[in-house]
């Protein structure tokens, strides 16, 4: 089961909007950056250490995007954003870094605008193609035999709204993607309960590369159930009460390559990212909001923090001081029943977003730093550590400044929230399909060359055909098992519905064996029967709302419950570990009737 795990590391008129359409452009409104191309031959890499990185200077929330700016003119609200070339000043020392981002407006910069849209209000967006046209223009080398991907290391993007409940032609799957010079418009109906979502390339190919590129961004749906909490409990909401008091927070790791002058001065700074797939990737400067090891000033007082773990591979385990604790009231699918109090550290996988409240009133003319034990890859076989006490390390994530002055805003009343959180949706009573849980396996099998071992699901690769049991039906609840013979525990991320976590358990991964050798894969290719051992383990605490991303560790069952609702069509469901998904850890998902 660790046929792949030596080689893991690699650190160093928008009327038409009815109908999803890609269209040529013939004027677009940002210029690209001339010359796209990788770092120069003399670039060299930055040390995580190097004096340059100096420590908490940055500050986070600089590192935060306008709010979209809608266009109003035939009723619905409409966005224009267009993704561009650019140049992101990570760190001051660094200067500006070759990247890509998204421009609306005025703004042209990664990440991309924040969204935020109200329940039942469709809006439409324009999606634009600005990056670099030709071949060898793309920011990266390309490695052309990861599927699907460009053969001329071109450029090309399609936007995903990840946890949007909408039809596949609006969806922005891989295969949808269309390259510079083209834009395409997309409707998203916004049917779904309050919730941090969050928008990213999705390429067929290089998704990898262009969300780590910047190609990402936040979209805020909200709701009357948040509304009312931000008037009578007076829940942080941006644009609301206590706007100043909701802050995302995006955490992402990087690695950049440098080039000097004679006196080792940085005259230029590249992002570093391996141009052969890798079945990981873990970088070794930690970047929040976009900055390189950031400083976030705050008031003696309780805050909101939206959370998202935009990584390509990394899971993170955020470390508070002892004395504080994270509250955590919702996840990717909205607000849980409850809060649940989850002490001082907090484990988020790669695509996992936590809505939390931390109060800091006693923390007053305090400094301390956000640490972060996570082990890469987290499953059975990880091979680093990250150290809190370690500068200059994955370890140390931020640190975080509270001031002694008198706290803004207006307290946050928590009996008031804990009975204003909307119960979780029904999702009906479970029906199995053909007589049967559907069984999923994450598996690793071996190519033709007998050697090189890739990560899949239930044995296929993303071109295989569709099989009848893979099919869903409208209207149906159904349990997935999921079962991961694999020794990482990877983040299933389903598109269109999220789902309700139902508990795991450890299964003997001597008996049950369901390698197959391409290019003969089968549907559920075990070679033993699946016993079950040790206790069954419920949701975890903050697993009790709804989910679109579910933390599938390695030798057991994961066991969640999906109503299919509203569309039918085809999307995919994969790992959000992205080396992962491109190559070749994706499938389609088909509903039908």
């Amino acid at each position: 089961m660790t046929g792949y795990m030596s080689a893991r590391r690699s650190a160093l008129p928008l009327l038409l909007i009815g109908v999803a359409a890609v269209l040529s452009v013939s004027l677009l409104q940002f210029a690209s950056i001339a010359d796209a191309q990788p770092a120069p031959a003399n670039a060299v890499p930055l040390a995580a250490n190097d004096p340059a990185l100096t420590l908490w200077t940055e500050d986070a929330l600089a590192g935060l995007p306008p709010l979209a700016v809608p266009d109003y003119t035939f009723g619905l609200a409409q966005y224009t954003i267009t993704a561009v070339r650019c140049n992101h000043v990570y760190h001051a020392n660094l200067g500006g870094t070759p990247s890509y981002g998204y421009a609306n407006g005025t703004y042209a910069d990664t990440p991309g605008p924040t969204l935020i849209t109200q329940r039942n209000r469709p809006i439409g967006v324009r999606w634009v193609n600005d990056l670099p046209s030709g071949p060898d223009m793309n920011i990266f080398s390309i490695d052309p035999t990861v599927m699907g991907a460009p053969q001329d290391n071109s450029n090309r993007m399609v936007t995903h709204v990840h946890g949007l409940h909408v039809l596949p032609s609006s969806d922005g799957l891989p295969t949808q993607w269309f390259g510079p010079g083209k834009f395409r418009l997309d409707k998203y109906p916004n049917i779904q309960a309050a919730s941090e979502l969050w928008y990213h390339d999705h390429a067929l190919g290089i998704t990898r590369t262009n969300v780590y590129a910047g190609l990402a961004g936040l979209y805020f749906n909200r709701d009357s159930y948040e509304n009312k909490l931000n008037t009578y409990a007076k829940l942080p909401m941006i644009g609301g009460i206590n706007g100043a008091y909701e802050i995302p927070l995006v955490f992402q790791d990087k690695d950049f390559l440098v080039t000097r002058d004679a006196k080792q001065n940085i005259t230029g700074s590249y992002l570093y990212y391996p141009s052969t797939w890798q079945p990981e990737f873990f970088a070794s400067i930690s970047v929040v909001n976009f900055k390189v090891w950031p400083h976030l000033d705050l008031q003696p007082r309780m805050y909101r923090f939206r959370i998202l773990n935009a990584t390509n591979s990394r899971f993170i385990n955020m470390i508070l001081p002892s004395n504080l604790l994270w509250i955590q009231i919702g996840a990717e699918g909205g607000f849980m029943p409850a809060p649940a109090y989850m002490g001082n550290t907090l484990l988020i996988a790669p695509a996992e977003r936590a809505d939390v409240l931390v109060d800091f009133s006693s923390m007053a003319g305090q400094s301390f730093i956000l640490g972060n034990n996570a082990p890469a890859p987290y499953g059975a076989a990880p091979e680093e550590f990250p150290d809190p006490t370690v500068a200059h390390t994955m370890g140390q994530l931020m640190q975080i400044n509270v001031g002694t002055g008198r706290a803004g805003g207006v307290p946050i009343n928590m009996s008031k929230l804990r009975a204003g959180l909307p119960p979780v949706k029904n999702l009906g009573p479970s029906v199995p399909l053909y007589h049967y849980t559907k069984r999923k396996l994450l598996e690793e099998i071996f190519l033709a060359d007998g050697v090189t071992v890739i990560p899949t699901l239930d044995g296929k690769r993303f071109a295989d055909p569709v099989s009848r049991n893979e099919i869903e039906h409208l209207g149906s609840t159904a349990v997935w098992e999921i079962v991961n013979t694999t020794p990482d525990t990877h983040p299933m991320h389903i598109h269109l519905e999220t789902f309700q976590v139902l508990g795991r358990q450890t299964f003997d991964t001597t008996t049950f064996e369901p390698y197959v050798t391409w290019p003969n894969p089968l549907n559920n290719t075990a070679t033993g029967p699946l016993i079950l051992t040790g206790a069954f383990q419920g949701p975890r605490p903050n697993e009790t709302g709804l989910k679109d991303t579910v933390q599938c560790p390695e030798g057991m069952v994961t066991w969640i419950k999906i109503k299919w609702e509203d569309f039918i069509g085809t999307w995919v469901w994969h790992c959000h570990i992205l080396e992962h998904e491109e190559n070749d850890m994706m499938r389609p998902l088909e509903v039908g009737l």
